[in-house]
């Protein structure tokens, strides 16, 4: 079992809702991850981003548990892989009044590591991350629309083996 923690720099979007939420936004993500194995992991994430838009400012933060299968063996320098987890999202529409909606969260990913050293990689991974809303008016979701929140997005990532 390899430890590993990292950090990276993510861009993502809201594909449901209006408003803000239909603004992308940037933010950042912080992993820890074990490699069980040569082909399989297990990565704890937290991941903030932040947009504004319409007058109005907001925000999204998740935390993830997240299983991670790898196309090719460890200690090859190039690691495709897919990701897929749960966790929890938070949800603040407007960060000038302070409200938050959270739930449940799924989440899938593929990604690509590339190993630029012993202990260093470097990766790209884009993701969906799906969340029941329980009061969806208060992100500006009518009740004629879906109250589940899909958010895609995009990383670069930085990482370290120990």
């Amino acid at each position: 079992m390899t430890p590993y923690i990292g950090l990276a720099g993510s861009a993502s979007t809201v594909a449901s809702g209006q408003g803000s939420l239909r603004n992308p936004g940037g933010g950042v993500d912080a992993f820890l991850g074990f490699d069980l194995g040569s082909r399989a992991g297990l990565e704890l994430s937290w991941s903030s981003s932040f947009r504004s838009g319409e007058g109005l400012r907001s925000a999204i933060h998740s935390i993830a548990a997240e299983g991670k299968v790898f196309a090719l063996q460890a200690g090859s320098m190039v690691r495709p892989y897919l990701s897929l987890g749960a966790g929890a999202l938070f949800f603040y529409p407007d960060l000038d009044f302070p409200r938050m909606v959270g739930g449940p969260m799924l989440t899938a990913g593929l990604g690509i590591d590339l190993n630029v050293g012993s202990h260093v990689f470097l990766g790209a991974k884009v993701s969906w991350k799906g969340m029941y809303i329980d009061d969806a008016m208060a992100v500006g979701i009518s009740h004629q629309e879906t109250a589940f929140l899909n958010d895609l997005g995009g990383a670069i990532r930085l990482g370290f083996r120990f």
